[in-house]
């Protein structure tokens, strides 16, 4: 009986052929218009087009470029919005009037004349935000929180919420002198380029609904949660939280795509095509399109957070320095290492203070504006 049920598990392990969707498998690239029209903000609406899941995304996005993009209301009234000629498209601020409320829908015209609109939808004035806060969990993660509540209306809440975040972060090593190609001298660095502050924004789609609670508020809603050893808290952490109302509808679609995103991957999970937005094709109604279109105005909030609030992590903090390495090379010598950074001078023991070798490192090593950040401190920071 063992030795059956072994044959059994063995061929049915070895005998499954990989499974592709067939839907997957002959989808054509799917428009995805990505945005939404902030009135009291400059707002930007993004065209592009899905990629194929059989190339698990080793190719670049496709954009669509040089389209007719514009908002309307129920008069037709049109605003034009303007193209950066890399797929996005803006409108100015304060183009719509907010003062007098009414529905408006998004019309894209593409390049090979297909057209597109979106429901009419109102436009949303967000509440304050009522706090941005942090907590720990047993886990040793830091969790961001947001709370707010509902003043604006009666009717129970929807909202998502995004944030763009900073964090100080530094080099492995501190340079202290540079080595000047044109004058072939070594020469004690004027600049720092040590310390940098890296950019980042989020990726999870933290959306929350008041319907299930008694009273038309979120508290201490997690919106992320990071290691406590990331290096964003190695010093210094900022976030600006931004918040967003939604309609009954858009908290759906919302809803729809991260279910998607979670369980994209498995043969159970729902196709990104049978996520359904407000967005349609005018020249072939069985044509899908992915995107929610919506207007609100956003609030926000930031919220700061030093190494000296946090416990001290029980493992190091990440950080990619791990291969990095210190070398020696005489003065005389110098030149030779010009494609690398110094680091330090090393004085001889004749106690004259004279210099007869520099440290230096790779440039990843020793100038943390290789690692995209920059080392201009943001109006913001304190």
């Amino acid at each position: 009986m063992k030795r059956s049920l072994l044959i059994f598990i063995v061929c049915l392990s070895a005998c499954i052929d990989p499974y592709t969707h067939p839907e997957i498998e002959k989808s054509n690239p799917l428009l995805v218009v990505d945005g939404f029209i902030n009135p009291l903000e400059i707002s930007k609406i993004t065209l592009s087009y899905t990629q194929d899941l059989n190339l698990g995304g080793s190719t670049a996005p496709s954009f669509e470029i040089g389209a007719e993009v514009w908002v309307e209301d129920e008069q037709e009234n049109k605003l034009s919005l303007t193209s950066d000629n890399q797929g996005n498209y803006y409108l100015a601020p304060n183009s719509i009037d907010t003062a007098t409320p009414g529905t408006y829908r998004l019309k894209i015209k593409l390049t090979n004349q297909k057209e597109y609109e979106s429901e009419f939808v109102p436009m949303l004035t967000s509440p304050d935000i009522d706090s941005v806060t942090w907590g720990l969990t047993n886990n040793q993660e830091v969790e961001l929180k947001v709370s707010t509540h509902n003043v604006l209306t009666e009717a129970p809440g929807y909202f998502r919420w995004t944030f763009d975040e900073t964090w100080e972060y530094f080099s492995r090593y501190y340079s202290a002198v540079s080595y000047n190609s044109a004058t072939g001298e070594v020469e004690f660095r004027q600049d720092n380029i040590n310390k940098c502050w890296q950019q980042g924004y989020s990726t999870n789609i933290s959306i929350e609904s008041t319907t299930r609670f008694d009273e038309n508020k979120v508290s201490e809603f997690v919106i992320d949660r990071f290691k406590l050893n990331s290096e964003r808290f190695y010093s210094k952490y900022s976030a600006l939280v931004k918040q967003q109302s939604l309609t009954e509808g858009a908290y759906s679609y919302w809803k729809q795509v991260k279910k998607t995103n979670q369980d994209l991957g498995t043969i159970f999970g729902p196709l990104p095509s049978e996520v359904i937005g407000n967005i349609q094709s005018l020249s072939d109604p069985k044509e899908r399109v992915i995107g929610y279109f919506s207007i609100s105005s956003i609030k926000t909030k930031r919220i700061f957070i030093t190494t000296q609030e946090l416990p001290r992590p029980s493992q190091a903090y990440e950080t990619p320095y791990g291969s990095c390495e210190l070398f020696e090379i005489p003065a005389q010598r110098v030149n030779e290492v010009s494609q690398y950074l110094l680091v330090d001078p090393i004085y001889s023991d004749d106690g004259l203070g004279t210099i007869i070798a520099y440290t230096f490192s790779s440039q990843f090593c020793v100038d943390c504006r290789f690692r995209g950040g920059s080392t201009v401190q943001p109006e913001y920071w304190r």
